[in-house]
C-alpha cells in the first residue's frame, strides 16, 4: 500500500508541478508587472523586469523538463524554487500594505504560500530517477 502511494506520488507530483510551472511561466511572460512588485527591494529596480522574464523562461523550461521526465528537470526546478523564495518572503512582508496588486496583497495568501515551497521542492525531487536498491531481490 505504501509502495503504491509512493509510486503514485513519484509519477504525479512532478507532473503537477510541471503544470504549475507552465501556468506561472506564461503568466510571468504575459504580464510581468505584478511579479515585478514582488522583487526584493535590495535588487535594483532596473533588473526587475529582466529577472521576472528570466524566471518565466526558467519556469517554462522546468515545466517542459518535468512533464517530459528529463533527468535535469528536478535539479533545475529546486534551484528555481530556492532562487524565487526571497520574492515570496518579500510578498509576505509587504502583504496587506496595499503596495501589491490583487491577491498578492492578501496576508493569508502570502503566508500560506511560503510552506508550499517545501512541498514543491519535494514534488520536484520526486521526479528523480529511482536509485537501485542496495538490497538483493528475494
Amino acid at each position: 500500500m505504501v509502495t503504491e502511494q509512493l509510486g503514485l506520488w513519484r509519477r504525479s507530483a512532478p507532473r503537477a508541478l510541471g503544470a504549475l510551472f507552465l501556468i506561472a511561466g506564461v503568466a510571468h511572460l504575459a504580464n510581468p508587472a505584478p511579479f515585478n512588485e514582488l522583487m526584493p527591494s535590495v535588487l535594483p529596480r532596473s533588473w526587475w523586469t529582466t529577472l521576472t522574464v528570466l524566471s518565466g523562461l526558467v519556469e517554462l523550461a522546468c515545466a517542459y523538463g518535468l512533464l517530459r521526465r528529463r533527468p535535469w528537470a528536478p535539479g533545475l526546478s529546486v534551484a528555481l524554487l530556492l532562487a524565487v523564495f526571497p520574492a515570496n518572503v518579500q510578498m509576505a512582508l509587504w502583504a496587506g500594505s496595499h503596495h501589491l496588486s490583487g491577491a498578492f496583497d492578501d496576508r493569508v495568501v502570502a503566508y500560506v504560500r511560503l510552506p508550499f515551497q517545501v512541498l514543491f521542492i519535494a514534488a520536484a525531487l520526486a521526479g528523480r530517477a529511482p536509485k537501485p536498491s542496495p538490497w538483493p531481490e528475494a
